[in-house]
């Protein structure tokens, strides 16, 4: 999908994880939302994302970015604080 052309470039898919792993919680909303327009409406790029593989940490399996998110996910939680129709909502747009 996203490749990095040299040891000195960073890829944009490298900025996306980056953010989206990132501690602070501005870096991740913002990663969250670019990745969100890059796929949506995007069957294909959605269907490659299921395929991206994370190595997080060395002598450990890559795990699905997927299974990476929804660990996050589940560990934070202040998507539930979000009103209910809000979560519909959201939830619809990535899914669509």
């Amino acid at each position: 999908m996203l490749v990095c052309l040299s040891a000195n470039t960073v890829s944009a898919g490298q900025l996306l994880c980056s953010g989206l792993f990132s501690s602070d919680a501005l870096s991740t909303w913002f990663a969250a939302v670019a990745l969100l327009h890059s796929v949506i409406d995007n069957s294909t790029q959605k269907e490659q994302l299921l395929r991206v593989q994370l190595a997080t940490s060395l002598g450990h399996p890559p795990v699905s970015l997927l299974q990476q998110c929804t660990n996050i996910l589940t560990q934070v939680v202040p998507f539930c604080l979000l009103p209910h129709q809000t979560r519909n909502v959201t939830c619809a747009m990535i899914l669509k």
